[in-house]
């Protein structure tokens, strides 16, 4: 298992480190801020307006331990390059596959979803047939998918969060504002501005509809893909620095989550859409929105091939590959990788989700099974149990009495709750 390391050590002592808080945790953040956030004003038609509050911050607590018990998992493991393999495999021998494979399935699942979105929203604003702007998107998005470091990435994963906050202030807009531009509901003058005739449940009373609106809450906070990695190129990685960024990330998110989940809400109730966009008409701030929207999701696609490759690499070890070369860019501030493997993974990754798109218009179909499953295993299952193994093993005692191993219990309660919700909420 290795030495045991002081917090003070660096969390992955092979990474580039340089990055600031703020770059990290906007990078962390823009993970998780894509497709899901749309669709959150129609979990509150399901969990209800007071229901859907309590899941939207009860998440957000939920990925923010989730995300330090993988921090305090990978100090635990030394000088060792940490990814969600080699934890994995510290803590339960056999189990790292599984892990990886479920990471290339949520990062791929999310990025067919973006390059849907994208497809989408670009071919209803400008008529470009839809085969054109998936090859488009796919041109945009491969050299950024190939960059050494995702620190790289904070110039795009800035414009993304700006992006996103826009769309957010559009919601907010179209529920409050004044211009005809920004009317939700045309034509029905009776109604009160910012409210579309739709019923708005202050809580449900249907408990399994408030239980099948947790997939949606945890499909839009899962981040920890990327956990080991931005964390790992934090400068001066100290605990406090560490718990900025695993904080900062989920609460950024939390505050644009729970804005457009209340105000689409408030403003269509029970009318609500998957994605809450889609419902406004046509008016030239909903166009620039979509297109916004479109910008968004090519932006965060990057940030699903970096796992992507750390995954399929130790894969390809686990499987009894030689090891790939280490990355030499490091001295020269090279800005692609130098390590053929991870092009040929990046490349790969880029072919395979463009091939999906092309092929598959269904959001709803990706979003929920990838959100069902390999999410909830990432983002809640994985983290407890890992931090429960590793801390048993190295106290030699039964650990439950600590305050992230409580934790650690509630994540695993969830997650394994959310695991088969599939299969009865249909």
């Amino acid at each position: 298992m290795g030495r045991s390391q002081s917090l003070d050590e660096p969390l992955l002592a092979s990474a580039p480190r340089g990055a600031t808080i703020a770059s990290c945790a906007i990078n962390l953040a823009s993970t998780c801020l894509g497709t899901g956030m749309l669709s959150l004003p129609a979990a509150f038609v399901l969990a209800g307006f007071g229901a859907g509050t309590a899941l939207c911050i009860f998440t957000a607590l939920l990925t923010v331990a989730s995300l330090h018990l993988l921090v305090a998992c990978a100090n635990r493991l030394g000088g060792v390059k940490s990814d969600f393999y080699t934890v994995c495999e510290a803590a339960l021998p056999g189990s790292g596959r599984v892990v990886d494979v479920a990471v290339v399935v949520n990062c791929t699942g999310t990025a067919v979803s973006y390059l849907i979105v994208a497809a989408d929203c670009f071919t209803a604003t400008f008529g470009v047939p839809r085969f054109a702007v998936v090859l488009a998107s796919l041109v945009v998005v491969t050299p950024p998918s190939l960059f050494r470091t995702m620190d790289t990435l904070k110039a795009t994963s800035t414009i993304a969060v700006v992006c996103m906050l826009a769309i957010v202030a559009l919601v907010v807009l179209m529920g409050f504002g004044p211009s005809p531009w920004l009317e939700p509901c045309p034509g029905k003058d009776e109604v009160p501005h910012g409210h579309c005739q739709g019923h708005v449940e202050p809580v449900t009373r249907d408990g399994l509809h408030v239980f099948c609106a947790i997939p949606f809450f945890v499909n839009a906070f899962t981040c920890q893909q990327n956990a080991f990695i931005a964390v790992g190129e934090l400068a001066r990685p100290t605990p406090a620095r560490q718990t900025a960024v695993v904080v900062a990330a989920p609460v950024l998110a939390l505050a644009l989550y729970i804005t457009v989940a209340v105000c689409g809400y408030l403003t269509f109730g029970d009318t609500t859409p998957s994605n809450i966009i889609t419902a406004y008409p046509s008016s030239p701030p909903v166009v620039a929105a979509r297109c916004v929207l479109g910008l968004v999701v090519l932006c965060n696609y990057p940030l699903q091939a970096f796992p992507t490759r750390a995954s399929v690499a130790s894969l390809l070890d686990s499987l009894g590959g030689a090891a790939a070369p280490a990355d030499d860019g490091d001295g020269d501030g090279a800005l692609f990788t130098r390590s053929a493997r991870d092009v040929r993974i990046a490349l790969a990754f880029v072919a395979a989700t463009g091939a999906v798109a092309l092929f598959v218009t269904e959001l709803g179909a990706i979003v929920s099974l990838v959100g069902s499953t390999a999410s909830a295993l990432i983002g809640l299952v994985t983290p407890a149990v890992a931090h429960l193994l590793l801390a048993r093993r190295e106290a030699g005692a039964t650990p439950w009495a600590s305050p992230l191993s409580g934790a650690s219990l509630v994540l695993l309660a969830v997650g394994a709750a959310v695991l088969p919700s599939h299969l009865f909420c249909a």
